[in-house]
């Protein structure tokens, strides 16, 4: 289920004259927590949704999470009990600013590298019209403006909660500015062609994935069992079944093949400490100590009879065909199927790649980073 499905009714704030308005026309909430001045921002059952006055040319709307203000659903979070103005203030999902000639929106995604899907949701339904959230299928985020899609980094400014249980576990730590902030002119000239008026006003960035060399040294040791197995490969891989429409001779054939393929794998690796996970479609077939892994696998090539040779020829297989289908109907073999040198050349490359991680061979030597790519060094007020 999409995480929009549930609640996906825009904010409708598009300017900073509509925060204002939002602000002084909503009543707030009633009740116990009425000497708390909550203003939701849309549905009052979700009152954790609130905008805070922060002067009159500055409004912001949280969600519950890190850095609220205000006790919510997720109160018991430790590091909301020590919040100062200014740490509520900088983690603020959406902040709205009257400045020079126009006003500006900051976008802030969630603290912490893992899925903060409240945060999307919100995130989404607060955009105005001009910018747009996407939620990328690689667990990144970004925000779209003027027909660029602007990287939206999750932030790492986190309460020192380790050392500290007091106002401290702010005050030794530094914001990282990992947010976008958009500048929309007002009112806006005709001759500027600014889609919605909206342009980046301070820092972009750009997300560079964690960079890795093949050990070739390594490799070179097992070319020649690594070959032979590949050679392998392509003789039995055309005789393996492919998946089927449900409830079909085809599929029950794929299932059975599949399924003993694992119940024999595992049976050899029983005494071992790893696993075999082909049957579940996983890039890397042996789950568990990677060098250890690794040596099952060299052991395996260098031995035409070794039990695991079959099952793991089957889940390099089964990963490459996929599941794909004829436009006719009918799913594909395609080391059955290869009618050119460009489609078998294809074939070898994956298997390369397959490979080397299955003999971890694959090196880190350089993470993920989130880079600054743009400043404009511009101040907001």
């Amino acid at each position: 289920m999409s995480m929009y499905n549930a609640y996906h009714r825009m904010f409708d704030i598009n300017s900073f004259a509509d925060i204002e308005k939002r602000y002084d026309e909503t009543k707030p909430i009633a009740g116990k927590n009425a000497h708390l001045n909550i203003i939701p921002v849309d549905d009052r059952k979700r009152k954790w949704e609130h905008i805070e006055k922060i002067s009159d040319d500055c409004y912001a709307i949280y969600d519950g999470e890190l850095g609220d203000p205000l006790p919510s659903r997720w109160g018991s979070i430790a590091g909301n009990k020590c919040l100062t103005p200014e740490v509520s203030l900088a983690l603020a999902p959406i902040l709205w600013t009257r400045v020079k000639d126009g006003y500006t929106i900051r976008i802030r995604n969630g603290v912490g590298d893992y899925a903060h899907v409240s945060r999307y949701s919100f995130l989404n339904r607060a955009m105005p019209l001009g910018l747009r959230f996407v939620q990328t299928g690689q667990g990144r985020q970004y925000v779209t403006c003027g027909g660029v899609d602007y990287y939206l980094p999750k932030s790492n400014y986190h309460p020192n909660m380790d050392k500290h249980s007091d106002e401290r576990m702010w005050t030794t730590v530094e914001d990282d500015h990992h947010y976008l902030t958009f500048f929309h002119e007002h009112p806006i000239k005709n001759n500027t062609g600014r889609a919605y008026g909206w342009v980046p006003h301070t820092n972009t960035f750009t997300f560079q994935h964690p960079k890795t060399r093949i050990d070739k040294e390594e490799k070179a040791k097992h070319k020649v069992n690594t070959d032979k197995f590949w050679d392998w490969i392509c003789a039995v891989a055309p005789l393996m079944p492919v998946t089927g429409s449900w409830n079909t001779p085809e599929r029950v054939n794929y299932d059975t093949y599949n399924n003993r393929m694992a119940d024999e794998a595992n049976e050899y690796l029983s005494n071992l400490q790893v696993r075999y996970y082909g049957n579940h479609g996983y890039g890397t077939v042996l789950n568990g100590n990677s060098e250890e892994s690794a040596e099952v696998v060299k052991e395996m090539m260098a031995d035409e009879e070794h039990p695991l040779r079959l099952p793991m020829a089957w889940a390099f297989v089964n990963k490459v065909n996929g599941g794909e289908y004829h436009y006719g109907g009918g799913a594909i073999n395609k080391f059955a199927s290869v009618s050119n040198q460009e489609e078998a050349s294809k074939l070898r490359a994956k298997y390369n790649s397959w490979i080397n991680a299955q003999l971890n061979l694959v090196k880190h030597h350089e993470p993920s980073k989130v880079i600054v790519s743009d400043s404009t060094n511009r101040k907001e007020k």
